[in-house]
């Protein structure tokens, strides 16, 4: 097993504001297979009184109860999206009407909460940015509701004067994460390129009501900014510094946000692209940040880069997952193949994974409920491969078969799965550990 220490033989290394606190870590037992269940058959189907099942989050793992993001016909004959919250019988007990075109589906997203029966629904495009919370054991389930928060001002320091101005984030990378044990969300936002050599994300506290609290203060962007060893000869010093202020980030983009309900803590995989200098050429890596609360009570940060690491390709497939001892990133090296790493987070360091097992073409990284696992389709089955990090050659798939062919897979709740077939029905299904890890 090849470990690298993160950061370590870095030139010049990130720095956060603040440490992290403390993490607790559950060291039980992983397992290597899994097993799919049912739990709501045909939540798509011509029975329902709704045509599509456009995304769903289950209330909790193994349960049917679930909200719905549907198309379905309105009073005027046009499409409507609406928000349905059923129960264990698949039956509506919560009901709303989005003010949106079915047309515009595909910006909303579901983001769990951590709290059964409480979701957050998000709605992301160029110059738009909404989070909504909904609650189920509530007669009127809409709970909060927030401003557009891509039109939000961002406090930074883009030119790396030291001095922090207000920046036009609306074109920015924007989503929804929870830090801290009490699950406090914030509206995350970083820039798609810096003129420098300084990479910032900016966490906005949200409040009970969802609207942003402080956003202009400094204090809340969390800045990576890449320094030289001052124990340096003068002149090698000077020549790290050159280097630096010619340096710059052209490209900045996720790679998959997983917020690790919890532990309370947010981990972001990045393509990042480093301009070498003032010619055309740069140079991509996959950094790792974890961002909780830190010691002092405000958002922190920590950037992790394995140098060793394959340079990546700017296309899917990628993602990210998390179980209780670390971070899974997968992406697609520049000749073209699978790259998986894990990296733990006490003490923070990587390892490969990919070339310890057999890894299946065209996979995905699949976030089951604080568990890891890979999976595809194929000809019509779904083939899950459970990850088995202590001995990745044990790892096993199970192929979920259904009444017909699977035609895609979309997350919907903790460890549950909306699967749409090709004969236009659509389950919940909870995929869960079946095989214990021998002693």
């Amino acid at each position: 097993m090849r470990r690298v220490t993160l950061g370590a033989s870095l030139a010049v290394a990130g720095c956060e504001a603040y440490a992290l606190a403390p993490i607790e870590l559950d060291v039980s037992s992983n397992c290597n297979a899994v097993e799919a269940i049912v739990t709501a058959a045909g939540v798509q189907s011509p029975a329902r009184p709704w045509a599509t099942v456009v995304a769903a989050a289950a209330d909790r793992a193994g349960a049917p109860s679930a909200w719905l993001l549907v198309v379905r016909a309105g009073s005027g004959g046009a499409d409507q999206l609406a928000l349905l919250h059923v129960d264990d019988a698949l039956s509506i007990d919560r009901e709303v009407i989005l003010d949106a075109p079915a047309a515009i589906a595909d910006q909303f997203t579901f983001v769990a909460s951590g709290a059964a029966g409480v979701v957050y629904l998000t709605q992301r495009a160029p110059g738009v940015f909404y989070v909504r919370r909904y609650d189920a054991g509530q007669p009127t389930p809409l709970s909060a509701s927030s401003p557009n928060l891509a039109t939000l001002p961002v406090p930074c320091d883009l030119d790396a004067d030291g001095i922090f101005e207000s920046c036009d984030a609306s074109d920015w990378f924007h989503d929804l994460v929870f830090f801290g044990d009490e699950l406090q969300p914030f509206a995350l936002t970083f820039a798609p390129s810096t003129e420098t050599f300084t990479f910032e994300l900016t966490p906005t506290p949200l409040d009970a009501f969802l609207s942003p609290a402080f956003p202009l203060e400094p204090d809340r962007t969390i800045v990576f900014a890449e320094r030289c060893d001052e124990t340096l000869p003068l002149s090698d010093f000077e020549a790290c510094q050159a280097l630096i202020q010619q340096r710059s980030f052209p490209k900045l983009r996720s790679l998959g946000l997983r917020s690790d309900l919890p532990r309370g803590f947010t981990m972001l995989a990045l393509y990042r692209e480093t301009q070498l200098g003032d010619g055309l050429a740069t140079q991509a890596d996959v950094p790792l940040v974890l961002l909780g609360m830190g010691s002092l009570g405000a958002p922190s940060g920590i950037l992790q880069v394995d140098p060793e690491l394959p340079a990546p390709r700017d296309s899917p497939p990628y993602g990210i997952a998390v179980d209780a001892n670390a971070t899974y990133v997968h992406y697609t090296s520049t000749d073209g193949a699978p790259v998986l790493t894990r990296a733990t987070r006490t003490p923070p360091e990587s390892e490969r994974l990919d070339d310890r097992f057999d890894f299946p073409e065209g996979a995905e990284l699949l976030q089951l409920d604080d568990d890891v696992a890979l999976h595809r389709v194929v000809d019509g089955q779904w083939e899950i491969l459970k990850l088995f990090p202590d001995a990745p050659a044990r790892s096993e798939t199970t192929v979920v078969v259904l009444d017909a062919p699977v035609a895609s897979v979309s997350p919907a709740g903790p460890g549950t799965f909306l699967v749409q077939r090709d004969d236009g029905v659509a389950d919940l299904v909870h995929v869960r550990c079946a095989v214990p890890t021998p002693e």
